[in-house]
Parts: structure tokens; sequence; C-alpha cells
């Protein structure tokens, strides 16, 4: 069975934590143009309303890497991806994106389960 990487970019603070084991969960904002990367096949709960869970893309890995560092495999425990409420009001809050579309805030949770390679 084929492995299914997930290939992100990183900075060196987030890095470091990850290589000390401090950092278990990397967090990353599903937009229009990455939901398909953390979303199962269709992704347009983030622009319709639904009860906050969306059924996340399956990965095994994901590589870590920056243009002047090793690359870093780590391995992926699970994926959550969901939508945020408004700290306030405790729902769902419609917002815009840069092309006028409407969408409520969406966030990927990768869990880390540790590193493979460096």
């Amino acid at each position: 069975m084929q492995t299914r990487n997930l290939l992100l970019p990183i900075k060196q603070e987030y890095y470091d934590q990850i290589l000390a084991g401090t950092k278990k969960i990397e967090t990353r904002e599903v937009t229009y143009e990455n939901m398909l990367t953390y979303c199962d096949a269709d992704c347009d709960y983030i622009y319709t309303y639904d009860d906050g869970n969306i059924i996340p893309r399956e990965y095994d890995t994901v590589t870590f890497m920056a243009k002047d560092r090793e690359q870093m495999v780590v391995k992926v425990d699970k994926i959550k991806v969901f939508m945020l409420l408004d700290e306030e009001t405790n729902k769902y809050e419609m917002k815009q994106d840069e092309y006028g579309l409407d969408y409520y805030p969406t966030v990927a949770e990768i869990h880390l389960a540790g590193i493979i390679s460096k």
C-alpha cells in the first residue's frame, strides 16, 4: 500500500518544537485554495452551513520542509478539520474571502505521532 504523504512548508520555530517533541499538533488555516489538501472530496462545507464537522483527507505522514534546512518526515496520528466558533457568540460566523465568497473560518489540526526521519 502506498504511503499518503502531506508536504508542508514550516517555519524554523515550529520545526524545532516538533523536533524537540514539544509540538504535537500542527494547525493550518483551510482556505478555498487549499481545502482539497485537507478535506476529503467536496469540501464546500466551508462555504455552506454544516454542523462544523468536516471529513478530513487521510494521510500517513507529513513532510515538513523549508528552503534552507533538512526535511522532516513525521507520522500522522489523525487530522481534524472543523469550523471555528466565534468566541463571543459561540456560533459559526460567516466571513468573506478576497474573492467576495462567503465562508466559515475553518482549520485543520494535524496530530503528530512521532518523527520518522530528518
